[in-house]
């Protein structure tokens, strides 16, 4: 075999690792098998080269003109005992591949410790790499590649009534696996109730996507399903999807209007009418009552009030309250679940205050012969009236009336004695009036009274369309 001159300047001549090998280069048919052993040599010492390829070799050899020539390169062996293993050359393309060396195992774990925060791969400064038993391939992609939690859904639009028993909560589930190259492991849904203790397995199968949890459930009760849904790869990665269904709270009965009013002492007819909503679907009404109080504490069953829908009418008509100042009105609803008592309003009663002039005869101004209650149905029908039991008001318009006939003012007597009476916008004419005597007895709806009375001293004391300030 032809040899050219040896390419001295190579630094290959130096290393140790490959003393005794000369480099020529051919300038005929070369072959190589001297370079398969070279290279079987160098991974004789992996320690130093643990994967040889062709590319690598170039590089040992430092000489830059070889990466393009390494096929015409021949290595004597000086050593005349060496002999070529040719039964590991895989192909005579001159070029020595991954494939052709045999993969080496690492034999020791790798610490990382790093400064500033940086990493490897995905592991940080502390972490040892488990490294041995790997190969390098391997351990390259322990260090970049990592499992990724898969992504998981988990959902419902399922709702549980108050007291609904009969339970079939839908779930519908999906996962999308992330880590690469990974195939699903394994899922569970699972669940358990309130929050608190053990789960429960309702399915491990990969296939399904969705889910009817039947169950059977106690009266009334509110406590929270829980549900997860747990996927696994194939890759170690995990993740859990949760929904939650909370059964619906109960709703009491309602009822849609309101009694409240004021009314003339001794008016005691009420009507009460409206309409009850009903509460949760599964509760039923069972009785609707109404009850009456004069104190707001002790209540009273109105005996003749009978409610069978759930329309409310009846007019409240008990002589009891014919004296009553307040009364008070509530509607209690018995369903399955409890008994609501509905506040449903208040009546007041006062008394009326009037003003004006009488054109009844007899005359109360010139006729002696009426008795108290006479005078005082005389007055309590005088027209300029409102419901009051204060002394105070402001009344427009006052009308003057005929000659010989007197302006009067009523009111409840407890109110106390007028002080002033203005004539808009500033005239007092409190010495124009002259307290009368307390007049006592029934008013028009038979309610026993006390008015305290004014009359003016002089008969058609005021103009038309005069405005009174009284307190």
């Amino acid at each position: 075999m032809s040899k050219s001159k040896p390419i001295n300047k190579l630094p290959i001549k130096t290393n140790p690792l490959l003393s005794g090998y000369t480099i020529y280069e051919d300038l005929t048919t070369t072959s190589i098998v001297a370079i398969k052993d070279l290279v079987e040599l160098i991974v004789d010492n992996s320690d130093l080269y643990p994967i040889v390829t062709a590319e690598t070799f170039n590089r040992i050899t430092g000489d830059t003109y070889l990466q393009n020539q390494i096929n015409n390169l021949i290595i004597n062996k000086s050593d005349s005992g060496h002999t070529h293993n040719t039964s590991d050359l895989n192909n005579d393309s001159g070029f020595i591949t991954s494939a052709d060396i045999p993969a080496q195992i690492i034999t020791e774990n790798i610490p990382v410790r790093l400064s500033n925060n940086k990493t490897l791969g995905k592991y940080v400064n502390g972490q040892t790499i488990m490294s041995s038993g790997m190969t390098v391939t391997q351990l390259f992609k322990d260090i970049a590649l990592e499992a990724l939690a898969p992504s998981v859904t988990l959902t419902t639009s399922t709702s549980i009534a108050f007291n609904q028993t009969s339970i079939s909560n839908i779930l519908n589930f999906t996962y999308t696996i992330n880590s690469l190259g990974a195939t699903i492991g394994s899922v569970s849904l699972d669940w358990r109730r309130g929050g608190t203790g053990n789960w429960e397995i309702l399915s491990t199968n990969t296939g399904l996507t969705s889910y009817t949890h039947n169950y059977t459930d106690t009266t009334g009760n509110t406590s929270t399903f829980n549900y997860k849904y747990v996927v696994t790869d194939s890759a170690g990665g995990i993740a859990t999807g949760t929904t939650n269904i909370t059964p619906s709270a109960y709703v009491a009965p309602t009822y849609n209007t309101s009694v409240t009013q004021t009314k003339e002492l001794g008016n005691k007819s009420t009507l009460i009418s409206g309409t009850i909503t009903p509460g949760s679907t599964n509760c039923p009404i069972q009785y609707r009552h109404l009850y009456y109080s004069v104190n707001n504490t002790n209540w009273y069953l109105i005996s003749g009030a009978t409610i069978t829908g759930n329309t409310v009418t009846y007019t409240h008509d008990d002589p009891s309250l014919l004296n009553s100042t307040t009364v008070y009105y509530r509607l209690s609803i018995i369903d399955t679940k409890q008994t609501t008592n509905l506040p449903i309003g208040t009546v007041t009663y006062v008394y009326k205050s009037v003003l004006g002039y009488v054109i009844t005869l007899p005359d109360l101004d010139t006729d002696g012969t009426l008795t108290e209650q006479e005078k005082l149905t005389t007055i309590l029908g005088i027209g300029n009236n409102v419901l009051t039991n204060s002394k105070v008001r402001t009344i427009s318009n006052v009308q003057t009336p005929t000659i010989n006939h007197y302006t009067y003012y009523a009111y409840k007597s407890t109110a106390g004695d007028v002080v002033s009476i203005l004539q808009s916008p500033a005239t007092e004419t409190i010495g124009n009036w002259t307290k009368q005597t307390d007049i006592s007895g029934f008013n028009l709806y038979g309610a026993n009274v006390t008015y305290r009375i004014y009359k003016t001293n002089q008969p058609g004391s005021f103009s038309n369309i005069q405005t009174l300030i009284i307190t």
